[in-house]
């Protein structure tokens, strides 16, 4: 309502002039006669009824052709032609389309028959300025021409062009949708005069519904196009969701259904490698132009579509393939295109993913028939799907291999738990521990077994094997501690710090002769692999599993044996901190019950000294020990602990006499000596009677000797003996050491006490005295006899004379 409003207000200002000039007179006659008679009023309310009635049923009659025709316009505007001549009988009616840049005659009426034959013949015609038609289209304005004869300059030429026709009177209504005109409706007067307002409305009316029928089969042709597009996309979803990570059937789903829509003839989907171009899938294309891509990649040359597919990452679409400067210059490819496959409409639409270009669809018709931007815009859709498949793809096999790698993961955690689960339910135990290590690197590592070497010196001790066979065993047995040659890949890994894998120890040309390979030799191994137990960067161990086929082991494999070779560490570091600890603990606990006896016998050192030996051969795991006293170059036992030879406790140490003896090194020294077998010393090679009898009566094989000093001075020595050749620790030195100062300790605080007791017993005497004087001060012998029978006492003496 509001536009008929506006297009009837529009052609009022514009006919004004017009409307005074022509029918001012007559106009005035008729308002005259209208309130004058009231007989007019009311045959002219009459006409007004009829001629409402008539709209309507107008109106009515287009409505239904509009619903009953929702994708065929010509009805729709036949309808209006014809409703028109009953509307407007002296009048020929005119539907006026735009068709590129022309118009043409979309549905005529005129109700002379012979005139509409002379008429449709100068159509179409030219979207110019010279045609009021196209200036109603151009401008977007309504042309109302009451008399063609006086029409305004700028519309005079489209006026001449009526009245060769015979048409008078012009009214011409742009159809308008939004504030673009795609069309025009008009009507011409064989008579002078201008629309009523009322004709004016229903003129306007018409355009509109001519308008609403070309839109609605405009949006229901989309619709259908739409409904296709998505119908076909949803098909190739379908694929995509049901073939998740196989490309095949979804670039088959997509060229089928993009070749349906856009009728292509034939057509391929290729992959860019970065150079060149591969065939993914090719659709319907003929034998011998699939022999072209079936032979390889093609790299494309510059002016060829692929090339500027690769240059621009646009849309190329070549009308006539034939009329291509590459086919001119007979490029190989396009030459083929043409004469093989017979295409001469090539549509090429890149397969983008961000901005890189991943491969191209390719769509090809046998008839010069160019693609337009609707199936253009599917084609590009339909790529984007492509890269999204492609891209899903390449997700789900990461996904896959992150699955398996996950998997993997979970196995080794799972194998790492249950290690750390042994280590901190065992502690202190290294065999479980091994052996789980071993257990678990053989599993997951899928091989036939395992053995673990810790490291002692330049040597080496198996401690654990996991699923070796028997001769692999019995040959490990057989070494015990054993040195293993430099090319061996034990060696090596402890040499390089480095693991040492050896894909087949036969194709090794190295030490053949080596125990440790022969054995893995008659065991079927062919495969090693040695990984080094690192502390603090010191190899202290190794890892090594074995396959009795050649399968090299991968990255993944050999890094999992590393966590377990850190393990096995962790748990030996452990369990050395945990002894330790307990060392510590038994050594505080000894020196604590040590101290209670000191404290217990306040100057008497026997149970000091049998509390202190007690506790050191205990800890240090000794045969026998004993103290001596050192005084004037001599040593004397003065306690000992265990059954020591009699010489070594009756018998006199002297310095000058024993130059070899190790309790004579510590009279210059004053350090802790020992000898881890004492028949490499030389007192016992050169026969000294007290070594070759400590060594062959008492069986001891090893002795340490650790100095008692105070103020800098050597006061005695504790000595402590095993059976059996060993190496004494330091913390065996410092643990007997420690025993050693508490023995000077006590020694000095038993010295002291005594004093304290002599000066107490002199301080008692001599106030006794004091009191014999002072009760006998005339008696002389009194007094002295009681000087003489104290001086007897305190001195120990058996008499004494005064």
């Amino acid at each position: 309502m509001r536009r008929r409003t506006k297009a009837a207000n529009t052609v009022k200002a514009q006919r004004s002039k017009a409307l005074k000039r022509s029918k001012a007179p007559k106009a005035a006659l008729c308002h005259s006669s209208l309130a004058t008679s009231k007989g007019t009023n009311v045959e002219q309310l009459t006409r007004d009824r009829d001629e409402a009635r008539e709209q309507q049923t107008a109106t009515a009659e287009i409505l239904r052709v509009i619903r009953t025709s929702p994708t065929d316009t010509q009805p729709v505007f036949e309808a209006i032609v014809q409703s028109g001549l009953k509307l407007f009988p002296d009048a020929a009616i005119l539907i006026a389309l735009p068709d590129g840049n022309e118009l043409r005659a979309a549905a005529f009426a005129e109700p002379n028959p012979a005139r509409v034959k002379a008429l449709l013949s100068r159509w179409p015609i030219p979207l110019t300025r010279e045609y009021n038609h196209a200036i109603a289209i151009l401008d977007r304005k309504i042309i109302d021409i009451p008399d063609a004869r006086e029409a305004p300059p700028e519309l005079a030429t489209g006026a001449q062009y009526f009245l060769t026709t015979g048409y008078r009177a012009i009214t011409i209504m742009p159809m308008m949708r939004g504030g673009d005109a795609i069309g025009a409706l008009s009507v011409v007067r064989s008579a002078p005069g201008a629309l009523s307002d009322k004709q004016l409305a229903v003129l306007s009316t018409f355009a509109d519904q001519a308008v609403i029928a070309i839109e609605n089969t405009r949006l229901l042709n989309e619709l259908r196009e739409s409904l296709q597009q998505q119908t076909a996309t949803a098909d190739v979803l379908k694929v995509i969701s049901s073939s998740p990570g196989d490309l095949k059937p979804v670039f088959e789903a997509m060229l089928a259904n993009a070749m349906r829509i856009c009728e292509a003839k034939f057509g391929h989907l290729l992959l860019y490698d970065g150079e060149s171009f591969h065939a993914a899938h090719l659709h319907d294309v003929p034998p011998s132009y699939r022999e072209i891509w079936e032979r390889g990649p093609v790299r494309p040359g510059q002016k060829v579509v692929l090339g500027r597919l690769v240059r621009t990452k646009q849309v190329v679409q070549i009308p006539d393939i034939k009329a291509d400067p590459a086919y001119a210059e007979r490029d190989p490819l396009r030459v083929a295109t043409v004469e093989l496959a017979g295409a001469r409409t090539l549509l090429a639409v890149p397969m983008l993913k961000e901005s890189q270009l991943v491969g191209a669809i390719v769509f090809y018709r046998q008839e010069v028939r160019p693609f337009n931007d609707k199936q253009i815009e599917l084609v590009q859709n339909f790529a984007a799907q492509a890269v999204i498949a492609i891209e899903n793809a390449r997700l789900l096999s990461e996904l896959r291999q992150r699955t398996n790698d996950l998997s993997e993961a979970l196995e080794q955690q799972t194998a790492t738990s249950e290690v750390l689960s042994i280590i901190s339910s065992s502690p202190g135990e290294l065999k479980p521990v091994f052996e789980a290590i071993l257990a678990n690197a053989t599993q997951i590592c899928a091989s036939n077994f395992g053995a673990m070497h810790i490291r002692e010196g330049d040597a080496f001790r198996t401690v654990a094997l996991h699923g070796a066979s028997s001769p692999f065993i019995e040959a490990r047995l057989r070494l015990g501690l054993f040195k293993p040659s430099a090319s061996t890949g034990l060696a090596r890994a402890v040499a390089t710090r480095d693991v040492v894998h050896i894909a087949d120890i036969r194709a090794e040309q190295r030490d053949k002769a080596d125990p440790l390979r022969k054995g893995a030799l008659e065991s079927g191994v062919r495969t090693v692999l040695d990984v080094p137990m690192l502390k603090d960067g010191e190899p202290i161990g190794v890892v090594a599993i074995y396959r009795s086929e050649v399968s090299p082991f991968t990255d993944k494999q050999i890094e999992l044996v590393k966590n377990f070779a850190a393990q096995a560490v962790i748990a030996i570091e452990n369990t050395r901190l945990l002894n330790e600890l307990r060392e510590s603990l038994q050594q505080q606990t000894a020196t604590s019950d040590v101290l209670k006896v000191i404290s217990s016998s306040p100057g008497d050192l026997e149970p000091v000294f049998q509390a202190m030996l007690a506790k050191a051969t205990q800890l240090c795991e000794a045969k026998f020990g004993v103290m001596f006293k050192f005084d004037d170059g001599v040593f004397r036992a003065t306690s000992w602990l265990g059954n020591p030879p009699a010489h070594i406790i009756e018998q006199p140490h002297v310095v000058s006499e024993n130059p070899n003896n190790l309790l004579t090194r510590i009279v210059s020294t004053k350090q802790p000596v020992h000898s881890s077998d004492l028949t490499k010393e030389r007192a016992y090679i050169e026969g000294n009677p007290r070594y070759v009898a400590l060594v062959e009566t008492v069986g001891a094989r090893s002795l340490l000797v650790v100095p008692m000093v105070k103020n800098q001075e050597l006061i005695g020595a504790i000595a402590i003996y095993w059976q059996e050749p060993r190496s004494f620790t330091e913390k065996q030195m410092e643990l007997v050491s420690n025993f050693a100062a508490q023995a000077v300790i006590a020694i000095d605080n038993a010295q002291l006490l005594s004093e304290l007791r002599e000066s107490l017993q002199q301080q008692t005497a001599t106030a006794d005295v004091l009191k014999v004087i002072s009760r006998s001060t005339f008696d002389l012998n009194t007094v002295l006899h009681a000087l003489l029978e104290t001086a007897v006492r305190l001195c120990d003496a058996d008499h004494g004379n005064l």
